[in-house]
This record gives structure tokens, C-alpha cells and sequence, in this order.
């Protein structure tokens, strides 16, 4: 997707949800086996809460590509994330910074983040902060 999700006018999200619905009913029919079939399911996932937001009234807390952090410094290894499938889970590696890849909207003014590197997973966005790129120290 080219243009940002949240930028879109209406006209321009709703064709490009109908188009992913499409593509995820193609793809899930068994009329064809078709290897991309659970980005499809991903990216109707993502522009229906996209959708949902605009609905509900809310703006995303970060944008694609800003850099984030955990909020409280805690170790890495104390935070999880479930999958869409809700049944493994994932640490993130190291302290960060981390890129935002998709800022994904869940309903409820609740929000989940996923990172370029490890996009299929889905942080919860409050464990978050973001940084400007000046706050970001380089090792080395």
C-alpha cells in the first residue's frame, strides 16, 4: 500500500478495504491455493481498524516509520505480544529503538503497534514511547 491507511479520504479507504476483502474471500475460497492469502487477511484486518478509527473519532498515537521505545525501560524480555492467532508469543530482542511498520486500531481507543523486522506480531501501543531521532543514542 502505497499511501499511508489514516492519510486516505474516504472514498479511496473504503475502495481499498473492498478490494482487500475481495481478495481475502479469493484467497480463502479453495478455488485456488494461493500463497499471500494471510497478507490479505492482514491487510483487510489492518484497514478495517483503520475504518474503525475514523469512525470512532481517533488518531493514531504514532505514525508508520516513527521510532518508539519501551515506556517504563523495563527489560525486553518481560514484554510480550500475542499473534493474530492469539496462541504463541514473542519477545522483543533487544532494548530498542523500534520502527513503526503498522499502527494497527482495535477498538475501545486501544491501539497495538508492529515493527518493521517482526510486522505479523502486534504490541500493545501503551508499552510505547516515541522518540525523536535526536534521542536516539548510537552505540559504537
Amino acid at each position: 500500500m502505497a499511501t499511508y491507511a489514516y492519510d486516505m479520504g474516504h472514498q479511496g479507504l473504503l475502495d481499498a478495504m473492498a478490494h482487500a476483502a475481495a481478495e481475502t474471500g479469493i484467497s480463502g475460497s479453495g478455488l485456488v491455493i494461493d500463497p499471500a492469502a494471510p497478507f490479505h487477511r492482514e491487510e483487510y484486518h489492518y484497514l478495517r481498524g483503520v475504518v474503525l478509527a475514523r469512525l470512532e473519532g481517533q488518531e493514531p498515537p504514532v505514525r508508520r516509520g516513527d521510532q518508539v521505545v519501551y515506556e517504563d525501560e523495563r527489560p525486553s524480555d518481560t514484554f510480550h505480544s500475542e499473534n493474530q492467532s492469539g496462541h504463541r508469543r514473542k519477545t522483543l530482542g533487544d532494548t530498542g529503538p523500534y520502527i513503526v511498520y503498522r499502527v494497527w486500531y482495535l477498538g475501545d481507543g486501544k491501539w497495538a503497534l508492529s515493527f518493521e523486522g517482526s510486522h505479523e506480531w502486534r504490541f500493545d501501543n501503551s508499552k510505547f514511547k516515541k522518540v525523536e531521532l535526536e534521542d536516539v543514542s548510537i552505540a559504537g
